[in-house]
């Protein structure tokens, strides 16, 4: 078998992952297993490694939504954050995290995993913060095309180690940081070689809560190779008056629109103000 999923709705007996357990083959009972779609559950939680496999190449893996945050005890968290930090990572192509509000506890079992991915990763997808050791592994896999990410980038300084980028080709930014990463692709691209390669390779960006504004479209426009850039953002009232974090006015988004060609196409260039 090569593709398994594990959800929140298998009614399996209570006794089925014991009697698998106990009864496992010499080289497990998946020892070819390809993808892993996970769901940690209360029931599943102590046999998750019943399906790790070494050949592994993709997984994606969330926390059951059933399972509140109020209701997790220490313990269980220490045992979920053990299993995530044995998830095979040697043959690893995709890692997708979902979003749950229990990662806050999980970062640095997260950040684990990340930092013993190798060369073979091309896909990284997930909104758990992670350290800036991981965050500077990450941007050194050199097949990384597909990156989505939050919070900002490790902090650098002349006297480090010069920071290299894979070519990514869809590059997601949340957490407000946007900026700060555009910026520093801005500031280095001229003069870190690999880092220019992001320039030419860049085919999506969501720069999820950025401010758009003048300074932003002169950040997008070094990225001239865009065929999709997605904006969302809001404006709402805060302290008693409107404000909004979308500040460009027509001829703005004209000079944005002329300055990436490749966007002209539909759902090229989306603005969704809210």
């Amino acid at each position: 078998m090569r593709w398994a999923r594990l959800n929140d709705w298998w009614a399996l007996g209570g006794d089925t992952f014991p009697k698998l357990l106990l009864n496992s083959p010499t080289g497990g009972w998946f020892p070819a297993l390809h993808n892993l779609d996970l769901c940690i559950t209360k029931s599943n939680l102590p046999y998750t490694n019943i399906l790790f496999s070494p050949h592994l190449k993709q997984i994606s893996i969330s926390i059951s939504l059933l399972w509140g945050h109020s209701r997790i005890s220490h313990d269980a968290l220490q045992v979920i954050a053990s299993t995530i930090s044995a998830l095979p990572t040697f043959n690893l192509q995709s890692l997708q995290v979902s979003p749950t509000t229990l990662w806050v506890d999980l970062e640095g079992s997260l950040s684990s995993i990340v930092l013993r991915c190798g060369p073979s990763l091309t896909e990284f997808v997930s909104m758990v913060p992670l350290s800036d050791a991981a965050v500077n592994h990450l941007i050194w896999l050199p097949h990384l095309h597909t990156c989505c990410i939050k919070g900002p980038p490790p902090s650098h300084s002349s006297s480090d180690l010069p920071l290299v980028f894979p070519p990514l080709k869809k590059f997601t930014l949340g957490g407000g940081a946007a900026g700060k990463w555009l910026s520093l692709l801005q500031l280095l691209g001229n003069c870190v070689a690999p880092l220019s390669k992001v320039k030419e390779s860049l085919k999506s960006l969501d720069p999820a809560g950025a401010t758009i504004d003048g300074p932003f479209t002169s950040l997008i426009q070094t990225f001239w190779n865009l065929v999709n850039l997605n904006v969302d953002v809001s404006c709402h009232a805060r302290g008693g008056g409107d404000r909004c974090i979308f500040e460009l006015n027509n001829d703005d988004v004209t000079e944005l629109a002329s300055a990436l060609p490749h966007t002209g196409g539909r759902g090229g260039l989306t603005w969704q103000v809210h």
